[in-house]
């Protein structure tokens, strides 16, 4: 039988709506199979991309409210900042440090056997300049030259340190021998080492 438009008109009613609801499934199902479900992932992630921009925009309106304070915590992280890489000599610096070291050995009344500066060792944005040290004299010495290191207005570490007695003094103190490694640092610049 071949479907014409006067079979169509000849059917009852019941078959032309079960015809009618047939043609209408076909076509909602097309559509949803053509059109709806390929762009249903464009739309997901649409809906994703305006969610994380919302996010966004909530995040920055908050930091827009408190740019005052945030601006007050940045300058003073810079001023602290400042202040450390003030406390990290630069290259020029190192041979003056190293110099009112030794000074402060002299000061103390200790006796320098020896004063080695060590390869630097370069970290992120600083490099390590270690000494190797070795002195002679009495505890209080010792004592007064390791108080005026620590008050510095660089950083000056001293670790591996060892001390050991070495013979009588005349005035019948015990003499010292202390030996260590005293490290500075300095400051590297942006794209230097």
């Amino acid at each position: 039988m071949a479907l014409t438009a006067d079979t169509l008109i000849e059917l009852p009613f019941q078959k032309k709506l079960i015809a009618l609801v047939v043609v209408i499934v076909v076509i909602l199902g097309l559509y949803l199979y053509l059109s709806y479900v390929p762009k249903r992932a464009e739309i997901q992630s649409k809906d994703d991309e305006i969610n994380k921009l919302t996010n966004e925009k909530a995040e920055k309106e908050i930091i827009a409210a408190n740019l005052d304070a945030f601006k007050k915590e940045y300058e003073k992280l810079d001023a602290k900042l400042a202040q450390a890489v003030k406390m990290l000599p630069n290259e020029r610096e190192i041979p003056e440090l190293l110099f009112s070291v030794s000074n402060l050995v002299e000061q103390s009344g200790l006796e320098l056997e020896v004063f080695e500066p060590l390869p630097e060792v370069p970290q992120e944005f600083y490099a390590e300049v270690p000494v190797s040290i070795n002195v002679k004299g009495e505890f209080t010495q010792l004592a007064v030259f390791l108080d005026k290191l620590g008050k510095l207005h660089r950083i000056v570490n001293l670790t591996d340190l060892s001390v050991t007695k070495t013979d009588t003094q005349a005035g019948g103190f015990v003499a010292l021998a202390a030996k260590g490694k005293i490290t500075t640092y300095r400051f590297l610049q942006a794209g230097a080492g």
